[in-house]
């Protein structure tokens, strides 16, 4: 008798729900799940600040974009409530945009620091032709016939292999 009146006790019912609430909730606030990008920028010299610039991140998944406050008078800048994920990177100032040709971790919980110094640019002659005919040759009646007859040997040279095994097992 005393055992049913514990399993039809309201408390533990309750204390088992909430137990198995906690195995499924997540442990951590999503206020600890949020990163912070922060640093300095500079001139091309890296030596001088640059003031009133704006630093751009924008996620490369989710294409959901952040962006700082102007810099102050020390180049500082700082974007906080940034989800965990990567990003590329962007800068706005009076002189023009910068957009840079890497790509920025941001972990939720931390603030990543990244001074940035300015310089306009072209892109690189090299970076540009591929832009332009990725893997151009392989295109060609001549690249196509060089995969095929790779190929080709590929295949007929394990065959020869599993075959060639298979006789000398047979002997």
């Amino acid at each position: 008798m005393f055992q049913s009146k514990i399993f039809r006790s309201k408390a533990l019912t309750i204390g088992v729900a909430a137990f198995l609430l906690s195995l499924i909730l997540p442990l951590e606030s999503p206020a600890q799940q949020m990163g912070a990008l922060g640093g300095i920028v500079y001139q091309e010299d890296m030596k001088t600040t640059v003031e009133n610039a704006v630093v751009k991140i924008k996620n490369i998944q989710t294409n959901k974009e952040f962006q700082s406050g102007p810099t102050d008078n020390k180049g500082a800048y700082k974007i906080a409530g940034v989800a965990e994920g990567r990003y590329i990177l962007g800068v706005s100032t009076k002189q023009g945009d910068y957009n840079f040709a890497f790509e920025v971790f941001i972990k939720g919980g931390e603030t990543a620091r990244l001074d940035i110094a300015l310089k306009k640019g072209e892109m690189p002659a090299v970076v540009a032709s591929l832009e332009k005919k990725p893997l151009a040759f392989f295109t060609t009646p001549i690249g196509i016939a060089v995969v095929v007859l790779a190929s080709g040997g590929l295949i007929a040279g394990g065959y020869f292999i599993i075959t060639g095994t298979k006789s000398a097992d047979k002997r």
